[in-house]
């Protein structure tokens, strides 16, 4: 097998293209290669997708940073009106955080995914999560992920009273030692659902 890595710049600027629902937009590694998109010493995300109707599986994102507050995000998801965006056995890693998934993305599906070891230590405790969501509209699941480690939270679903917090499922997860790498070990819970507002759907 060839292992392929990338320095992600590019893809921090964002995955600007939209498929259709009969026809996906698939970002995947060539059969036989590894593809790894290594986010280097760039607070910006690793990888950044603002269309609809895409696909990004089987991809290794990491940050390659010898200094954790020098990496950015793994995945962030943000644009208004985005829609239907599947994340499919990726591995992500490394990174200050590992998945952002705001509200301004809907229908959105995780599935089958490693996150492990994202975040840094800050002086009062452990930042970044293996997965910060918020929503608003449509779904956003979370489907047989294995998530452990790192130095805050694992599955965090949280915002201010401004914030959404709504039709968000967890089926099927491992999460394991959220905040074992902090050295206050404060924040460390696997799981966090709830906001300013009250979680629903």
């Amino acid at each position: 097998m060839k292992k392929l890595t990338f320095v992600a710049a590019a893809l921090a600027a964002g995955l600007a293209v939209s498929g259709t629902a009969a026809a996906p937009i698939i970002l995947r590694a060539v059969p036989g290669q590894r593809a790894r998109l290594d986010g280097g010493t760039s607070k910006n995300p690793i990888l950044t997708v603002t269309g609809s109707y895409v696909w990004i599986w089987g991809l290794e994102i990491f940050s390659s940073s010898t200094t954790r507050s020098d990496r950015g995000n793994g995945i962030w998801l943000n644009t208004n009106g985005q829609r239907d965006i599947k994340l499919i056995n990726l591995m992500v890693h490394n990174a200050s955080q590992g998945m952002s998934l705001w509200s301004g993305a809907r229908d959105v599906e995780v599935y089958g995914c490693i996150v492990f070891h994202n975040g840094n230590q800050g002086p009062e405790r452990g930042h970044g999560h293996s997965a910060y969501v918020q929503n608003r509209d449509g779904k956003k699941i979370f489907r047989d992920n294995i998530m452990f480690g790192g130095f805050s939270y694992g599955l965090h679903c949280y915002g201010s009273s401004a914030a959404y917090v709504r039709g968000i499922e967890a089926i099927g997860n491992v999460f394991i030692s959220a905040g074992a790498l902090s050295s206050t070990k404060g924040g460390g819970l696997n799981i966090y659902m709830g906001a300013g507002s009250p979680a629903e759907g």
